[in-house]
């Protein structure tokens, strides 16, 4: 389970710093359109995978509610 909660505080800093990552340390010159549709397709592919390790975790929350995870709103 500890693997699983540190995948997915990993997979939410992804989330958190995605448009940062996706324009600010990108130049304007490589900001296409096809350049956005693949970021959208990454940031969906983000998204599932942090909902499908939610669904896991919320049967442990009780167990782990101290971990930053639940603790932080999770």
């Amino acid at each position: 389970m500890e693997a699983l909660l540190a995948k997915q505080l990993k997979l939410a800093g992804h989330i958190a710093n995605f448009y940062t990552n996706s324009t600010d340390k990108v130049g304007a010159e490589n900001q296409t359109e096809s350049y956005f549709v693949s970021r959208l397709e990454l940031l969906e592919s983000y998204w599932e995978k942090f909902t499908n390790n939610h669904d896991q975790l919320v049967c442990y929350e009780k167990e782990f509610a101290s971990h930053q995870y639940f603790a932080e709103d999770g």
